[in-house]
């Protein structure tokens, strides 16, 4: 039987953006749907050349098994496994329709040309996000990430396309020592927990909830492991917002990333003086000879620009503040947060 706490619930969705606690329901029948990764069954990586050949044989699998297609973005991690798929492969690329959005057709068009894939632009409206956001949310129980929306979309092309099984970069970040920023942060617990948290939950509900002890567990005599962080609380987050959708359109999800881990501790020092995800640069640079790796660019996503005449969640769970004084990204936490506050009481 689980426990039943809204404003627990909500707290951990601000903080963490995923509720973090097995076992805690927003309301009876609406328990969090969240696939919980086992870091200890990952196959250790030692060296780019090794990455290498784990990843090609995982391609190879997929290939086997499924009908597949990939989504191909600008980065290096998308780009690495599109260098193992055969010649006319389908290759998705996301592209928001809001005037002035970021987008990732340009860079996404290099690799699908260098590697003769079949790139479809999938061109994503407030419709799209506004007709997704239902759906998506019922089926996690929970408010959903920005990019949901995007990758539901893009499932749907490549379901009428014929195909089963979607590759994605996903996790890359969160195993090999990307997120930079964070990694090299503060490793006293109070500061890193206060950087890391995506929205503050005392900053905008009336009734907040204390989740700082989800951090417990990386914290080893006073000093909080960034790295672990990220490959196993950020890394679950993260890959959730792929599992999801896959759910709702019944395509498979091929994550390769996601099923790695570093044989060796990270080497923080060489993070700290811009030598992120150093394995997979290697690894880059052997898939893609004379080339400089891209910079990392996040998953182009118009919220900002959709969201910037809304006036603020109106739900008495909010208390009163200043809706411009928040981040794209939060405001759409709120957006999401409030509208799936609506649908859980109307259910």
């Amino acid at each position: 039987m689980s426990k039943i706490d809204f404003d627990f619930c909500a707290s951990s969705f601000l903080a963490l953006r995923h509720v973090c606690e097995p076992g805690i329901s927003w309301k009876p029948g609406w328990d969090p749907i969240v696939i919980r990764s086992n870091r200890e069954n990952s196959t250790s990586v030692f060296t780019a050349f090794q990455l290498d050949e784990i990843l090609k044989n995982s391609i190879r699998l997929s290939l086997q098994r499924h009908n597949v297609g990939i989504m191909l973005s600008g980065g290096m991690d998308s780009a690495i496994l599109a260098s193992y798929l055969p010649q006319g492969t389908k290759a998705y690329t996301l592209k928001s329709d809001a005037p002035g959005a970021e987008n990732e057709v340009s860079a996404a068009s290099k690799y699908a040309e260098i590697n003769d894939l079949d790139l479809q632009i999938v061109s994503v409206s407030w419709d799209d996000y506004l007709g997704a956001l239902p759906t998506l949310s019922r089926a996690r129980r929970a408010p959903i990430h920005s990019i949901e929306p995007l990758i539901l979309k893009t499932l749907k092309i490549l379901k009428t396309d014929g195909l089963t099984a979607m590759i994605c970069g996903e996790n890359a970040d969160c195993v090999f020592g990307g997120f930079d920023q964070l990694l090299t942060y503060n490793t006293d617990p109070i500061q890193f927990i206060e950087r890391y948290q995506f929205l503050s939950p005392e900053a905008v509900l009336r009734r907040p909830v204390d989740v700082s002890f989800a951090f417990n567990r990386f914290i080893v005599n006073g000093v909080i492991n960034t790295h672990s962080v990220m490959e196993n609380l950020f890394a679950d987050e993260s890959l959730n917002s792929y599992i999801n959708p896959c759910r709702c359109e019944g395509v498979d999800l091929i994550a390769p990333f996601s099923q790695l881990r570093m044989g060796d501790p990270l080497d923080i020092n060489r993070v700290k003086h811009g030598d992120s995800k150093y394995l997979i640069r290697e690894l880059y640079r052997i898939r893609y000879p004379g080339m400089q790796p891209p910079d990392k660019k996040p998953m182009p996503r118009a919220v900002g620009i959709w969201l910037q005449d809304w006036k603020g969640p109106k739900h008495p769970i909010f208390r009163e503040f200043d809706i411009n004084s928040f981040s794209s990204d939060q405001k759409w936490m709120l957006f999401a947060l409030e509208n799936f506050t609506h649908l859980c009481e109307s259910a």
